[in-house]
């Protein structure tokens, strides 16, 4: 998809296979930012693929109980906080996980045990789930750059 001039001229590109759940062919994500110079103070971000996970809403549930009685930027400050270190690990192993599934089903989808079904059903509804937060992540990723652009 590109040149060899091309290639050397931006070396730090990155490219990114997205599984849709629409298609079953992949988009491409091509990321050309150059990493920066110096690097920001990184700022929370809050990921709406999180909104369908039950850890998340029991984490704010959680941390607004715990921190009553202090000021209202206090309390979004701490939940802010700990959805970002929740968010991190909960997402760490994402990509993984899912590469996991996918195997998964490759070696269920012969066996014609009923025990096999039943397993093939329930990894393909949490595939299912995980491939809809990967759309959700990279579309805001996307809409992101082109905001930023």
């Amino acid at each position: 998809m590109a040149t060899v001039e091309w290639v050397e001229l931006y070396e730090e590109t990155v490219v990114r296979k997205v599984n849709t759940r629409q298609s079953d062919h992949s988009a491409i994500y091509v990321d050309n930012e150059l990493s920066p110079i110096r690097a920001a103070k990184r700022s929370f971000k809050f990921e709406s693929a999180w909104l369908l996970e039950e850890g998340c809403s029991k984490l704010v549930d959680d941390a607004w109980r715990q921190s009553a009685g202090l000021a209202f930027q206090d309390r979004i400050a701490l939940c802010g906080k700990r959805l970002s270190r929740w968010g991190g690990e909960h997402f760490r192993h994402f990509g993984n996980r899912i590469s996991e599934l996918r195997h998964r089903l490759d070696k269920l989808q012969e066996d014609r045990a009923p025990q096999a079904i039943e397993e093939f059903l329930a990894v393909e509804g949490e595939l299912e789930v995980l491939t809809h937060q990967e759309e959700i992540f990279w579309k805001q990723r996307s809409k992101q750059l082109w905001l930023q652009w």
